[in-house]
């Protein structure tokens, strides 16, 4: 696991729960799965499909720091950030078994799907700002929107900065330094 190469420690959740005696039974990965990671005063909640709530009301620091009233609501990872135990923001991570020509320039609902990721979702406890109201209007928790994809022409990162998604190319038992380094950033 990345998090592992960048000095993080699990502390819970999935496989992480299931060793014992030095075994390890491996669950299947079910949606809302979530592993915890820890350093120093960082910590990651890595979930798997998980579905976000609609209603500010019903959202949670600890639990469900983000809401949204968009229809795309399930991202494949989603990673919630906490600085010193104060929730910071969340990187979205989708996964498209095709090509970015098959789904970024002719697949409109999957483009607006990935957008949507980066612009539609809220929170009023990013960063620890005590003024929710203004939390919630001006400030985005999602930091940015990975998608992962098996190829690219060239390059083996895309970054679309202006709108914050970043194409990034992920193979199945190739090197992954890719991902660790953009990790690090």
């Amino acid at each position: 696991m990345p998090f592992f190469e960048l000095g993080f420690k699990e502390t819970k959740g999935w496989i992480f729960d299931e060793i014992k005696d030095e075994h390890i039974l491996i669950p299947e990965l079910r949606p809302g799965t979530k592993v915890e990671f820890k350093k120093e005063n960082l910590k990651i909640k890595a979930y798997y499909n998980l579905a976000l709530g609609r209603n500010i009301n019903n959202i949670d620091k600890e639990k469900e720091p983000l809401f949204s009233n968009s229809r795309h609501v399930k991202p494949d990872i989603r990673l919630d950030l906490y600085k010193d135990d104060t929730y910071w923001c969340s990187l979205i991570i989708e996964v498209k078994y095709r090509t970015i020509k098959n789904f970024w320039a002719s697949d409109t609902a999957c483009k607006e799907q990935i957008i949507a990721y980066k612009n539609d979702y809220k929170s009023k406890f990013c960063r620890g700002f005590s003024n929710e109201e203004f939390v919630v209007r001006k400030i985005n928790p999602i930091d940015r929107v990975w998608v992962f994809n098996p190829t690219h022409d060239v390059e083996k990162i895309i970054e679309k900065r202006n709108e914050g998604i970043k194409f990034i190319q992920l193979i199945p038992g190739d090197n992954h330094e890719n991902v660790i380094n953009e990790l690090k950033n």
